[in-house]
């Protein structure tokens, strides 16, 4: 059924009405733009923006502000236990001083007079002598410390000692016979040392033409030097000269033939067999200290080992031998030898140990340069598995190489095996360095 639209003429359309109307719609009519309202939900927002930020900053200054109050607090209390801290730390003695200053004038006064008894005359005829000066305010630091003898802590009165006047030696000055001695009193022992000393060095004279009874005392003379109780003192040392006057001069090494040798280059068999027995022995010692102590040594240690090993040397000999300069240089060109000797020994064992070709081929020789390498990267042929590195210095040609060169039959180091108890690094690194060669 057809629905009829009634259209009234309030709604009929026409070119003054401002919007269509549809059926089945109210009639409302779209919203006109404000540009005053649309300006101000824009300051709304803007201003809503600018409080927010606000806000933001003004609690961050109050974070700094209380930042700054802890780090002050914190600042004041470690002032406070530092302050805790160094009164604790204060010493006992200056917690016992009082507040008023020490009244220094009896220091003064007692410098200034006479530290001795001074006799005054009265004028009723009595004589008078001053005492000892009270001790100043303030003067022990501590209770039962012991005081400092000074001229205000001093007795007045020491004994003066009457000396002959006809008296002509060291020994006329002694005490007068029939005098004793009255000590002088002291509160301390340092004291009564003190006054001793000063009666017996620097005695003043006294103030009265007439000496009283106290100055008529006087101490008593030193009692004499005992000797030592000991029986048998020390024997006093001999000095070098002495001793080489008393020692039996060292006789000088026979040659075989009467006469030294003319040639620059002296031989064991240039001397006699007592002789070529003492060198040899200074030679084989001199020879393992340079395997086994220092191989380059300096002039200065040479020497110095040449004079150990020949006193040594001579110590077990019957006669002793005086140590020549031609015999001295034959021990010391030991060294060249000492180390040739070793370099010899030690290559024929490298070969069979490492695993080198003994081939001239082409092949061989690269094999060779690629096993050389690789046991001389990172120094692997110190170390008892050249491939791992494991077991340094444990490598089984360190104990061939020794066994071969010192320890063979007839070899100087089983006489001399301290200097191989235990082996010294000198020893490894010569025969590594040897080895790397």
């Amino acid at each position: 059924m057809a629905r009829k639209v009634i259209l009234s003429d309030d709604d009929s359309s026409g070119p003054d009405s401002d919007a269509p109307v549809l059926p089945h719609s109210k009639s409302k009519p779209l919203p006109k733009l404000n540009l005053e309202q649309a300006a101000a939900a824009a300051n709304g927002k803007t201003a809503r923006k600018c409080q927010s930020t606000t806000k933001v900053q003004e609690n961050e200054h109050r974070e700094e502000e209380g930042q700054l109050a802890t780090a002050h607090k914190k600042h004041e209390e470690t002032k406070a236990l530092l302050r805790e801290r160094d009164r604790d730390r204060t010493p006992p003695e200056s917690e016992d001083e009082p507040d008023d200053p020490i009244q220094m004038s009896a220091f003064s006064d007692s410098i200034r007079k006479p530290p001795f008894s001074s006799h005054l005359s009265h004028p009723s005829g009595v004589i008078v002598t001053t005492g000892v000066k009270p001790l100043p305010k303030r003067l022990l630091r501590k209770s039962g410390e012991e005081i400092i003898p000074t001229p205000g802590t001093m007795s007045r009165r020491i004994a003066l000692r009457p000396i002959d006047p006809n008296a002509t030696e060291d020994q006329d000055f002694s005490p007068m016979p029939g005098v004793e001695e009255e000590p002088p009193q002291s509160s301390s022992p340092r004291t009564s040392h003190h006054l001793s000393s000063l009666s017996r060095t620097s005695p003043l004279p006294s103030s009265s033409p007439h000496p009283s009874q106290h100055q008529k005392r006087i101490h008593r003379s030193a009692p004499p030097r005992r000797r030592s109780p000991s029986p048998n003192p020390r024997p006093r040392k001999r000095s070098k000269t002495a001793a080489a006057a008393t020692d039996p001069p060292a006789k000088v090494a026979e040659c075989t033939d009467g006469k030294a040798p003319t040639g620059s280059r002296t031989y064991l068999k240039n001397f006699t067999e007592s002789g070529r027995k003492l060198i040899q022995r200074a030679m084989h010692e001199y020879e393992i200290r340079i395997c086994t102590v220092d191989a380059y040594p300096s002039t200065e240690l040479q020497e110095l080992w040449v004079q150990e090993i020949w006193d040594g040397a001579n110590a077990d000999a019957q006669e002793p031998t005086a140590l020549t300069e031609r015999i001295s240089r034959m021990i010391k060109l030991y060294a060249s030898h000492a180390r040739s000797s070793l370099k010899d020994g030690i290559w024929p064992l490298v070969g069979p140990t490492y695993g080198f070709n003994a081939g001239e081929t082409k092949q061989d020789r690269k094999t060779n340069v690629k096993l050389q390498n690789n046991l001389l990267e990172d120094s692997a042929f110190h170390y008892q598995d050249p491939d791992e590195l494991n077991m340094y210095a444990g490598h089984p040609i360190i104990k061939a190489i020794l066994r071969r060169i010192f320890f063979k039959k007839g070899g100087c180091g089983v006489k001399y095996s301290k200097y191989f108890s235990p082996i010294l690094l000198v020893t490894l690194a010569l025969i590594f360095t040897l080895l790397s060669r």
